[in-house]
């Protein structure tokens, strides 16, 4: 099993790190200077939102195992069998026509497979996962 972690760009990083900081402190202001009660639901909302963009932040990385390549991003997870991959495209422009982004960087590859399907992804590594794959499955195509 090989693990490939996210690239970080430091915009993305920038752009979470502050939502997770800034989101409480409505509630944290209501709770210290309010006399009001503090509505629960709001609250839970948030705090689902600041679960998620953490563990986007903290556990973002790529897994492969025998002939499937595992992705996680946070709660987004997935898995996708190399030998039905077709395509690995290097993309690092801001547009990502990808429906599926789980990665912390604008550099990186987007992945056609089966006949329809493909997703973005940013390992750190790029030559050692392209190479990984193309290991696995030397019919993908690689531009």
């Amino acid at each position: 099993m090989t693990v490939f972690n996210s690239a970080k760009n430091i915009y993305t990083l920038a752009i979470l790190w502050v939502l997770v900081i800034m989101l409480p402190v409505p509630f944290i202001y209501a709770a210290l200077f309010s006399e009001e009660a503090i509505e629960i639901v709001p609250l839970i909302v948030i705090l689902l939102i600041e679960v998620f963009f953490l563990s986007m932040l903290l556990d973002t990385k790529y897994t492969v195992d025998g002939n499937l390549l595992h992705y996680r991003s946070g709660p987004i997870r997935g898995k996708i069998d190399i030998l039905k991959i077709r395509k690995i495209e290097e993309n690092n422009s801001f547009i990502k026509t990808s429906t599926l982004k789980p990665g912390l960087s604008n550099k990186g590859f987007t992945i056609h497979y089966n006949a329809y399907d493909d997703i973005f992804i940013s390992p750190e590594r790029k030559e050692d996962f392209v190479k990984t794959l193309v290991a696995i499955n030397p019919q993908i195509e690689v531009c």
